[in-house]
């Protein structure tokens, strides 16, 4: 007789186990399709923003609203002023680390977790 309760134990908790997992199997299906159609949602919204940018950018668009509402006109000759020399790129130089030069007093500042190397 106890092992028959014992069998009937072990195939209610099996059973039991398989609903729960199937339960849970279906709330997950529910999640995915939800997050796909979020996903679609997004994807339609970042398509149409990629288009009001375009259409932002427009030069045409540019052009008119720096005429109509900025009153801006096109330069006159001479008003702009070519430049003298060509155009050198500038390269910035590394300093080591943990150092600071003060741009302006000359100062230099070492952080207390390099100061025992400095001196």
């Amino acid at each position: 007789m106890a092992r028959l309760i014992g069998l009937g134990a072990l195939l209610a908790a099996a059973t039991l186990f398989y609903a729960w997992q199937h339960f849970e199997y279906l709330q997950l299906r529910y999640r995915v399709e939800s997050l796909k159609s979020e996903r679609s949602q997004a994807s339609e919204l970042n398509q149409q923003l990629k288009l009001e940018i375009a259409g932002l950018r427009a030069p045409s668009r540019i052009d008119e609203i720096a005429r109509r509402q900025l009153k801006l006109t096109p330069p006159v000759p001479g008003q702009v002023a070519p430049l003298e020399a060509p155009f050198e790129p500038v390269v910035a130089q590394v300093r080591p680390s943990g150092t600071f030069h003060a741009p302006v007093s000359g100062v230099r500042w070492t952080p207390p977790e390099f100061a025992d190397r400095t001196q």
